[in-house]
Order: C-alpha cells, then structure tokens, then sequence
C-alpha cells in the first residue's frame, strides 16, 4: 500500500523524489501508506534533507502530519538518530502543532540516539 514516492523516498532516492513531487498536488503529498505514515515520515527515518525539503516546500503542513502511532515526522528523525533531518524539521514544524508530551518524546528520542547538539 505504498506509493512510489513512499518508496522512494524511504529508500533515499532524491533526484526520484524530487521529480516525483514536482508532478504532484500538494495534497497528494498527504497521502497515508496502510501503516499511516506520509512519505516526509519515511523521508524522516531515511535522513535525507533533500527529500524532506522538496516536499514541505510543496506542502508546508506535511510536518505536523502524524504518522505510524501518531509520531511527528520530527520524532521519527529523532528516533532515527538523524540529526541533520532533525534540524530541518525542527525549523520547518509549527510548535504550536505539537504537544507538551511531543516535546518530551522527542527530548526523549533525541537523548537516546545521542543528539546532544
């Protein structure tokens, strides 16, 4: 139930990516796979900032969309150990969008994958 963007841009594939988004609707960027996750939270895990900017410039509200166990495409990169993708989200998520208890989790994340800066 994943799109090719989902596959993509889990895989790391940028340039795919990137021409992918470009031919879509911002919208279409919304899309949930059968797990919940949009393809910024695949992007998120994978670490490519590239890929995650090339969407949120089409659809800025894809940070605040909540995939797998309602996780922010933020905590996902936080979990992940990846601190690049955690700096870019962090400058691109409305905080009023995110809970005191996202704050924590994601404190949380960021500690366990030492990501102390």
């Amino acid at each position: 139930m994943d799109t090719a963007l989902h596959i993509a841009a889990g895989a790391g594939h940028r340039e795919f990516v990137e021409e992918l988004v470009k031919m879509m609707m911002p919208t279409d960027l919304e899309m949930q796979n059968k797990d919940g996750n949009t393809a910024l939270c695949l992007a998120a895990a994978s670490g490519v900032r590239e890929i995650a900017k090339a969407m949120v410039d089409k659809n800025p509200r894809l940070p605040l969309i909540r995939g797998s166990n309602e996780a922010t495409p933020l905590y996902i990169a936080a979990q992940s150990g990846k601190q690049d993708m955690v700096q870019y989200l962090l400058s691109v998520t409305d905080d009023r969008g995110l809970t005191e208890l996202d704050g924590i989790d994601i404190l949380v994340a960021t500690i366990s994958s030492k990501l102390f800066g």
